[in-house]
């Protein structure tokens, strides 16, 4: 055989039997170690009832609600490879409350193409102590990463030019998947040292073991919108890892690892590609995780294996695209913003659906609030100013480009360094901040905000931008008595803050 089986980390994600002894949360490993591979471990969880000083850049407590909605923000955290996060939630601790966080940061495969499964493969290991609050428990998490945010950037970049090339952003699911697993194949060798794990040593050092081909077809498939998972198991009793994909509702084993091992310069493998159970399932052996009743009946593998001369082909629309002027609007007749809603139809999508309660990017917020004020290279007044500003993360082709640089110029945002995080769901404060930037309004006279129970949740460089925000009714606080700002911001809440400056 030209090439050794892979070896893939396995592991063994959420844990039970967790105990609280003399103060300290004792937890299993969560990740064993499988053929000498890299492990993922999750270490102890510490317990303590008092709050020490730890000396780390990032000391502001993020406070959610519930689990949902801490796990959004822990994912994006992750994504931009955050190696310390604080995150708050309002309910009580319960043992096994950090796996179900962490669970649900991983079972998102419904978001970008950096989170869930990706996301997952591409964790080192992770830490975290816990302290009881008298309203929400804390937990301050240590995260280590297979790669780095920059490395991140440019494994997106290369794969958004792939994409371009092999252009079938407009094809069926099927002809998706072949074009991917055929530039996999071709491209990219197995790594016989077994070093190399992620999508970026696949991608742009094109030497990788399986699971970075099984990552890479998973973010590639995901930026052509075809449903995909990653899975783990064993092939002849050693750890390996594949892919299943979703095709006009039914699911198939793909495994691009073993056709890149049979491919040579005259001829593609398919022998792995698009098959049944009973094909795939002889040299396949999923782990236990994978064949439960719950995940079977979600991911049902289809009865016979694919065969595009007898699979009608469907193409699929195009993906639909922020701000395209669209006549009506299907999602909004009930909706408690619905008037505000209506002076913004254009910034819907295109198949009619404005989505009022989906959460904004700060891209997205940045476009309206530039539309809503005129911001733009004509209105301001020295287009020259920052002119050589850059941010490995806003590339010049990309559709905020403009936008984002615009606000630099008219002053009313800033970056984070070399990184200004365009994709990121924008929270209450940094809206806040936005809009008395704008309008020279925020206030160092810190009253207001001093009335909410959550007030010490506002992060010290936008409490006085919060202040401001209260005193010129853009925004208020919630029946609770708090500000939640930390809270992500919906596309409706972002149309009312805005729409109430715009009649002011």
């Amino acid at each position: 055989m030209k090439k050794i089986l892979s070896i893939i980390l396995t592991l063994s994600l959420f844990l039970s039997n967790v105990g609280l002894i003399n103060g300290y949360e004792n937890n299993e490993t969560l990740h064993k170690i499988e053929n000498n591979l890299h492990s993922l471990d999750e270490k102890s969880t510490e317990f303590s009832s008092n709050k020490k000083s730890i000396n780390k850049s990032k000391d502001v407590v993020h406070v959610f609600d519930n689990l949902n909605d801490a796990s959004k923000f822990l994912s994006s955290q992750m994504v931009k490879r955050e190696s310390f996060i604080k995150i708050g939630i309002n309910q009580e601790y319960y043992n096994g409350m950090y796996n179900d966080l962490f669970e649900l940061v991983f079972s998102n495969n419904s978001g970008s193409s950096s989170e869930g499964d990706y996301l997952y493969w591409h964790l080192s290991s992770t830490s975290s102590k816990y302290f009881k609050k008298t309203n929400y428990v804390e937990f301050e998490i240590s995260i280590k990463y297979l790669s780095t945010y920059k490395q991140e950037l440019e494994v997106d970049k290369k794969v958004k030019s792939v994409l371009d090339k092999l252009n079938v952003y407009d094809a069926s699911d099927y002809e998706k998947i072949k074009a991917v697993h055929d530039y996999i194949v071709q491209n990219i060798d197995y790594d016989k040292s077994l070093t190399r794990y992620t999508a970026y040593d696949a991608i742009i050092k094109e030497n990788v073991v399986c699971q970075g081909f099984a990552s890479l077809t998973y973010k590639m498939l995901k930026e052509l919108g075809v449903d995909v998972r990653v899975i783990s198991g064993y092939s002849k009793n050693q750890a390996h890892g594949w892919n299943i994909v979703k095709i006009n509702n039914k699911w198939y084993n793909i495994d691009n690892t073993w056709d890149e091992n049979l491919t040579t310069k005259n001829s593609i493998s398919y022998k792995y590609f698009l098959k049944n159970s009973e094909e795939f399932d002889k040299d396949h052996k999923r782990d236990t995780k994978f064949t439960t009743p719950e995940f079977n009946n979600k991911y049902k593998i289809a009865k016979d294996s694919f065969d595009p001369e007898n699979h009608p082909i469907q193409n699929n629309p195009s993906k639909p695209e922020i701000s395209t002027p669209i006549l009506g609007i299907v999602d909004i007749s009930n909706h408690w913003a619905k008037e505000d809603l209506k002076l913004f139809l254009q910034k819907g999508y295109s198949d009619n659906t404005l989505r009022p309660n989906n959460t904004i990017t700060k891209a997205e917020f940045i476009k309206i609030v530039n539309e809503v004020f005129n911001i733009n290279s004509d209105t301001i007044k020295d287009n020259n100013q920052n002119e050589n500003i850059s941010f490995l993360d806003v590339p010049k082709n990309s559709w905020y480009y403009n936008d984002i640089m615009n606000a630099i110029k008219f002053g009313y945002i800033e970056g984070d360094g070399n990184f200004f995080n365009p994709e990121d769901d924008i929270t209450r404060e940094e809206v806040a901040k936005i809009l008395t930037n704008i309008n020279s309004n925020a206030d160092t006279n810190l009253n207001k905000i001093f009335a909410y129970d959550d007030w010490h949740n506002i992060s010290p460089d936008y409490r006085a931008s919060v202040e401001g925000a209260l005193k010129n009714n853009y925004i208020g606080g919630y029946s609770d008595n708090t500000l939640k700002p930390q809270r992500l911001v919906t596309r409706a809440e972002a149309i009312v803050m805005l729409n109430r400056i715009k009649n002011k």
